[in-house]
């Protein structure tokens, strides 16, 4: 909870910089905080260089510490030269009305979609849960490798967020849409690449989090039900690219309330009630569980594969325009535009 605290600070002073396509700076911010980290974490749990052993209390306490870093550096820049003297950055943190409302207006359902979204999976490795350890340890296990996966194609939302945004406060939405499919091409590549080799290389993943000592999971024990996991993970991974890049672009042009919408009635009303459904009348085990994941999966992505062709995203003005627009070329100068 204390470290908490650094995740706001560090994504919104990010968005400053994510925002005008300058995602380096914060990648590097990261890294300097995720680097400090390993070197707190090898300090704190061993006792190392002066310092207590403290364990698993060292670890959490490397983690508050270092989570401070990326949003330090981050704001140090953003107060320096030449933000500083292009923006003003140092006059802009008085109130503004205007600007904290349309924030607020198309931020809440973008968060409220990320809050629901990691409810609902929650609440499904609760369900699983109750199916016992064995299936609660390989369904986290299968998570875990899925989020080594994962992690690429938040990058890919994130950039097709940026590039439809900037094209779309251009009004140029052609190349705005060529953004969106663009992305979404790179990431079916890059999954199709991790989905052939969870099915080539399933000892290899699960060999990660396989063990010998009282208490783990041999690898014979686990590779059975966590191969045909991996399987299921590749059905759906290509799809599950179509829903993290596409509902990244559509935030990007403004469509946040669809995102929340959609993904809460997909998420709640489709896929939990009918894993409890499972569960509860017709004594679903792990892999009806993960073959009704699956379908959620491909339904979400029919939808917001249909929402981003549709071009409706177009017609969100997110700004108010000063002057008619004119055609720009990628990489000409931003549009004046009145709060």
């Amino acid at each position: 909870m204390y470290g908490a605290v650094a995740s706001p600070l560090g994504a919104a002073i990010s968005s400053f910089f994510a925002g005008r396509g300058d995602t380096r700076t914060t990648m590097l911010a990261n890294l300097a905080g995720n680097a400090v980290n390993i070197v707190l974490d090898y300090a704190m749990i061993f006792g190392r260089w002066g310092l207590p052993e403290m364990g698993i209390r060292g670890a959490a306490w490397a983690t508050v510490i270092a989570g401070f870093i990326a949003p330090a550096i981050l704001f140090a820049v953003y107060l320096a030269e030449p933000w500083r003297t292009r923006y003003g950055t140092r006059r802009l943190f008085r109130p503004d009305r205007a600007l904290m409302s349309r924030m607020i207006r198309f931020g809440f359902p973008s968060a409220a979609h990320l809050v629901l979204d990691v409810g609902s999976f929650t609440l499904f490795v609760l369900l699983v849960g109750r199916l016992g350890p064995a299936a609660l340890a390989a369904s986290n296990i299968a998570f875990s490798i899925n989020n080594i996966a994962f992690m690429p194609l938040i990058g890919l939302s994130i950039a097709a967020s940026i590039l439809v945004g900037q094209y779309q406060g251009r009004g140029d939405s052609r190349v705005a849409e060529r953004s969106g499919w663009t992305a979404l091409k790179v990431g079916w590549f890059y999954m199709g690449v991790i989905a052939l080799s969870f099915v080539l290389f399933p000892r290899l993943y699960l060999g990660l989090f396989a063990g010998r000592g009282p208490g783990s999971l041999p690898l014979a024990d686990l590779l059975p039900v966590g191969r045909i996991l991996l399987v299921m993970m590749a059905a759906w991974g290509m799809l599950d690219a179509v829903n993290v890049i596409l509902s990244g672009a559509l935030k990007g042009a403004g469509d946040t309330r669809f995102v929340m919408y959609y993904s809460v009635l997909m998420g709640w009303c489709v896929w939990i009630v009918g894993e409890a459904a499972l569960l509860r009348f017709f004594g679903g085990r792990l892999f009806h569980l993960w073959a009704w994941l699956t379908v959620y999966v491909w339904i979400l992505a029919a939808g917001f594969f249909w929402r981003y062709r549709s071009g409706a995203w177009k017609k969100i003005e997110l700004i108010e325009r000063q002057t008619p627009l004119q055609p720009n070329r990628p990489g000409a100068e931003a549009l004046v535009v009145a709060e």
